[in-house]
């Protein structure tokens, strides 16, 4: 059986406004959430459903997500039982775009917890270059004997950047982080070599201690070339 084709309405002026995110259930803040809650979002208009799965994120991973559409309505659904005194993040990246390909403005992040508290680092930032709306942003946790290689390993926190290249990450764990964007042409969330464009951070602006503050990390873009 096949999917029926969303395609925009035919005729009737141009329409160049981004779609919004008017409602989000559970709320962003809210803690001792159900170890099975499913999340809802309530868009201003239709949108591109193939778009929103590419444009999804969250944080901890919980395994492949489900997808239930009602019109302008969102409900996913995650596998398996959260895990336990955990925050979790749900990102929608700017990839995400209306019937007429609108993209949204900004990425939006909202955190739930199953305990008694939302973690509260944040990082903030912003590539410069060319072609700087929607790359993908993920931040690595720095930790003891771990090789970090976004070319083998999704980062533990993802985004996407703004129309001129602005991105943020909110209810981060405490820790330390090294970031990497790049434009993930496969859409496989990870960076392939010869084929994404990459960007790392700038020398001397740092990787982003977080917790209670916000560190600003200027990175900037630059094409690479394949490896022998």
């Amino acid at each position: 059986m096949a999917c029926a084709k969303q395609s925009p309405p035919p005729g009737g002026p141009a329409d160049d406004i981004p779609p919004k995110i008017l409602e989000v259930n559970p709320p962003s803040g809210a803690v001792r959430v159900p170890r099975d809650v499913r999340v809802n979002f309530l868009f201003s208009e239709k949108v591109d459903r193939r778009a929103l799965h590419d444009a999804i994120f969250v944080t901890p991973t919980p395994g492949d997500l489900e997808f239930d559409w009602q019109g302008a309505t969102l409900e996913v659904k995650f596998p398996d039982s959260l895990r336990v005194n955990t925050t979790y993040v749900v990102t929608l990246g700017t990839g995400l775009r209306d019937l007429r390909n609108n993209r949204l403005e900004q990425s939006l992040s909202i955190a739930f917890s199953t305990g008694d508290s939302i973690a509260a680092g944040e990082i903030s930032g912003r590539i410069y270059g060319e072609k700087v709306q929607s790359l993908l942003v993920g931040a690595y946790l720095i930790e003891a004997n771990r090789q970090l290689d976004p070319t083998r390993e999704v980062a533990d926190y993802t985004t996407q950047t703004g129309k001129s290249g602005e991105f943020e990450f909110r209810y981060l764990v405490d820790g330390t982080y090294r970031l990497f964007a790049f434009d993930d042409k496969y859409g496989n969330r990870l960076y392939d070599r010869g084929e994404d464009a990459i960007a790392v951070a700038l020398a001397g602006s740092g990787d982003g201690p977080v917790y209670g503050q916000r560190g600003v990390i200027l990175i900037s873009y630059a094409y690479l070339t394949a490896e022998s």
